[in-house]
């Protein structure tokens, strides 16, 4: 299943609304969520980073796969562009919550 910015319009905690369910629905099917929400992609099972650069007047895709630090540092540009202790903290925060509470019914 794919979902291309389901979060439009949305944030707080309907964001972590649907990002238990999406985690949930992962325990069932194949899902693949691109987002811009930090709520939302904290719930991710695996967290890819796509950009997009111009080159000699063409666009080229990049997709890399994020380990448990880049992802922390992902959630954390998401959140504001900063990257200072306090979003990467944060970010980590919000990694765990998000592991820890979808054994919550939702």
């Amino acid at each position: 299943m794919i979902f291309d910015e389901v979060d439009s319009g949305i944030g707080g905690e309907v964001a972590n609304t649907i990002g238990r369910y999406l985690r949930t629905l992962a325990q069932h099917k194949q899902v693949f969520c691109i987002t811009h929400l930090p709520q939302v992609a904290s719930f991710a099972h695996n967290h890819f980073q796509i950009s997009k650069q111009i080159d000699a007047g063409k666009a080229k895709s990049h997709i890399q796969l994020l380990n448990e630090q880049t992802r922390a540092q992902e959630i954390a540009r998401m959140l504001g562009g900063s990257n200072s202790e306090l979003s990467k903290q944060t970010a980590i925060e919000m990694i765990t919550s998000a592991n820890c509470s979808v054994s919550q019914k939702v």
